[in-house]
């Protein structure tokens, strides 16, 4: 997995369904947070909701397993919070705890 999004990272963001599809679904299932509360997306690409989960009031922290796609999303959102990590042993990686994961 790693590989296959390593060549393609730049151009992973030209997909327009998932703001078709999975945004409004997405927006349906997040409710508002309270303050304070965080939000981890679990395998977040190149950060595709980091700004829907601020504008929910989320304090955001994206986390994948490819570096490639994680220099995207730090390039995207220079302000954001991605970390390098695998999906699978997440855990092993981070210490903070979340009120709300999202994995697309």
């Amino acid at each position: 997995m790693n590989e296959y999004y390593g060549d393609g990272a730049k151009k992973y963001a030209l997909t327009e369904r998932k703001h078709m599809v999975l945004f409004p679904a997405i927006d349906r299932a997040v409710e508002l947070a309270q303050p304070g509360q965080k939000l981890l997306d679990l395998a977040c690409g190149n950060g595709a909701f980091h700004n829907f989960a601020v504008a929910k009031g989320y304090k955001y922290v994206g986390l994948d397993i490819s570096k490639d796609m994680i220099d995207e999303a730090r390039n995207r959102f220079p302000e954001g919070e991605f970390i390098v990590a695998d999906a699978i042993d997440y855990a092993g990686s981070i210490s903070e705890k979340f009120d709300t994961i999202l994995s697309v």
